[in-house]
């Protein structure tokens, strides 16, 4: 069965930059399963900073909204193009930008 909402995160080199807080994380399924879990962790603990910070429940509306994304992406693929961004091309969050629990 194919779901055409599905979002899967694939990029070997950004899960490999999560071993660091993983040690389980490694390129086979059972490594791909405790990344999906740190990448849970990081989803929760933006929602509860959004929720204090900004007042609302979803990160994912609320940043589309900013920067005028509609449709609005979901909480999970912002997530994977940080991830992008900072992992593979080296850039370098504003602290006031990101929640700074995001990646601890």
């Amino acid at each position: 069965m194919v779901n055409p909402d599905f979002f899967g995160m694939g990029d070997n080199d950004i899960r490999t930059s999560y071993w660091v807080h993983n040690r389980g994380i490694s390129h086979s399924g059972a490594g791909y399963f405790f990344f999906l879990i740190e990448t849970k962790k990081i989803a929760v603990r933006l929602v509860n900073e959004f929720q204090q910070r900004f007042n609302t429940a979803d990160p994912a509306i609320w940043i589309s909204k900013r920067v005028a994304i509609n449709p609005p992406l979901s909480l999970i693929k912002f997530i994977d193009e940080f991830n992008w961004l900072f992992f593979r091309k080296g850039r370098k969050r504003p602290s006031h930008w990101i929640p700074s629990s995001s990646l601890k």
